[in-house]
């Protein structure tokens, strides 16, 4: 689940959905905390490095596609 990717990269802030005090209370935190932000975004970028491999998904994708092709 998306917000469990969020919590665990230390990535980003997660919300109850349909929460619109909760996501505007997020903007306004991360509108005045820039050092929180470019974190945020650090901790993203290592994620996605340590966590994802094009190359691999390219190849799952492929296959995925290949058999749904064939049905």
């Amino acid at each position: 689940e998306a917000a469990d990717i969020v919590k665990a990269a230390q990535a980003g802030a997660v919300f109850q959905p349909n929460s619109s005090q909760q996501l505007s209370a997020i903007i306004a935190e991360l509108m005045g905390n820039e050092p929180l932000r470019r974190e945020m975004g650090r901790n993203g970028a290592r994620y996605v490095q340590s966590n994802f491999d094009a190359v691999q998904s390219r190849a799952a994708m492929t296959a995925l596609l290949e058999t749904v092709s064939v049905g």
